[in-house]
């Protein structure tokens, strides 16, 4: 199943560096790399990886190990002229797509709560990433990273073998039943081998990185436990001035003037020693604190390692509470990434994410410093990948798509746009007669309401902080409308 686009990685190794000049470390979930092929293995040389060939076969769902997939170049071939000829026979992606999502549906009736995209959104999808894969079978470590993509958005799915295996016989069953003798044994053994690689790497990997969603998650709670501690002790003392409010100025300044001796911790004084040299102020004018909060970590590292003019990372900071806590939640975890893209294309690239990740580790070996070990650096590497991947999916699309829109904008007239309100709600009515019901204003209404949305296109590339909020408290008043996804 295909319900969006990320890409994500892994380290092959525990505390492995990534280059400073490399935006994006290429890694495979695997930790060990696959073994050379044995000698004396028999085939010509068109052969693939005796491993690889042995390991994923069209009948046996394989959740064991998630190597890369090597078919025969005969078989890929026939399989990619068989997908061609599928996507020529239903003319268009959304045909193909509602296609696959019939023989899904029709094959699985019970799985139908599985899917929460709405159905045209998951059909093309659907399409595109089997399209994309289909393509990558000559590019066998591409087609790792895309199912490593898959693996990433289908963690909260339970995924199983019997459930892979009727994803499986539908598909083959559809491409055969569209290409009848267009489709020879060839393709479909290998289209039902690269199903169940699919499949059974979606087990795999969901299944070996629990570990690393529980690191994750403790770390970052014992990381911010000591934001909760301090917010905490501000609270104790203002309750303890109010109570004292009346002792008099002179007790006041006396408890300010002199602190208890020795009251400053080793990484207290280094971080004052760094933080005169960051910010070029004396001692005795003024005293660094040491950073207790990982927003105020982060923030002191970056400027220590000379990465403080990186503005960008000021967006990046102020989102990754969410994008952490919604680990797990990898459809919000996209769309979180989706906005954090359409705000950092504000500013101007390129964006060195690797420093980002750099300065990242360093904030959290400070602030955690009792239970860090390899594995932490292991599964933090692995999650901010994760990140880079969706983000970089999506950082050249906004000014893109904004050209796009603007451009259309320029050759659209009063009557065109005319015609396009009528025409829009016209066609919406016909394809959901529901939607009627909420949408009993009149003409006129309809109409400003089109202009709205129009003009939220726009503004979506120019202002997406603000529109996100905006579109939040539309959601909010309307909330009680009971509207589906699907409308």
């Amino acid at each position: 199943s295909a319900d969006s686009e990320s890409n994500p990685s892994s380290p092959d190794g525990a505390g492995s560096q990534q280059d400073p000049d490399e935006d994006l470390r290429e890694g495979d979930l695997d930790d060990e790399e696959p073994e050379d092929q044995e000698d004396g293995e028999e085939g010509s040389g068109d052969e693939v990886p005796g491993g690889s060939a042995l390991m994923y076969n069209a009948e046996v769902v394989n959740d064991e190990a998630f190597e890369e997939l090597h078919l025969h170049p005969d078989m890929v071939r026939e399989l990619q002229l068989a997908w061609a000829n599928f996507l020529r026979v239903t003319e268009t992606p959304e045909v193909a797509g509602e296609a696959l999502t019939s023989a899904i549906h029709g094959a699985a009736p019970n799985l139908h709560s599985l899917f929460k995209t709405p159905r045209a959104v998951f059909a093309l999808k659907l399409v595109g990433n089997l399209s994309a894969m289909v393509q990558n079978l000559n590019d066998p470590r591409t087609l790792k990273q895309a199912v490593e993509t898959l693996a990433f958005q289908h963690l909260q799915v339970e995924v199983t073998s019997p459930r892979v295996s009727l994803f499986r016989d539908a598909f083959a069953e559809l491409l055969r039943t569209e290409l009848e003798e267009n489709c020879n044994d060839a393709a479909m053994t290998g289209f039902r081998t690269l199903l169940n690689y699919i499949g059974g790497s979606i087990m795999y990997v969901r299944n070996k990185y629990a570990d690393r969603f529980r690191i994750i998650a403790s770390s970052w709670a014992a990381a911010n436990r000591r934001r909760q501690e301090e917010e905490h002790d501000v609270d104790t003392d203002v309750s303890d001035e109010r109570s004292g409010s009346s002792e008099g100025p002179a007790a006041k300044q006396s408890g300010k003037a002199e602190p208890a001796p020795g009251s400053a911790t080793p990484r207290a004084a280094q971080a004052d020693a760094a933080g005169k040299k960051a910010g070029g102020a004396e001692g005795d004018k003024k005293n660094v604190e040491v950073p207790s909060t990982f927003p105020e970590m982060f923030r002191f590292n970056a400027v220590v390692m000379g990465l403080g003019q990186q503005t960008w990372m000021a967006e990046v900071l102020g989102s990754f509470d969410t994008l952490v806590c919604n680990l797990a939640n990898t459809s919000r975890l996209q769309e979180e990434c989706d906005v954090l893209a359409l705000n950092m294309s504000k500013y101007r690239g390129p964006f060195r994410l690797s420093d980002f990740k750099t300065v990242l580790l360093a904030s959290l070996r400070s602030l955690v410093p009792e239970s860090w070990n390899s594995e932490h650096e292991v599964a933090w590497i692995w999650f901010w990948d994760n990140i880079v991947r969706l983000l970089k999916t999506q950082l050249d699309k906004p000014a893109k798509y904004a050209r796009a829109l603007s451009a259309m904008f320029d050759v659209l007239d009063k009557g065109d746009l005319y015609r396009l309100r009528q025409d829009m709600f016209e066609n919406f009515f016909a394809a959901s007669l529901a939607g009627q019901e909420h949408f009993r204003q009149s003409t006129t209404r309809l109409h400003f309401i089109f202009d709205k949305i129009l003009s939220m296109t726009t503004e979506l590339y120019r202002h997406p902080a603000e529109l996100v909020y905006k579109l939040g408290a539309l959601g909010l008043r309307h909330v009680g409308y009971g509207v589906s996804a699907d409308l």
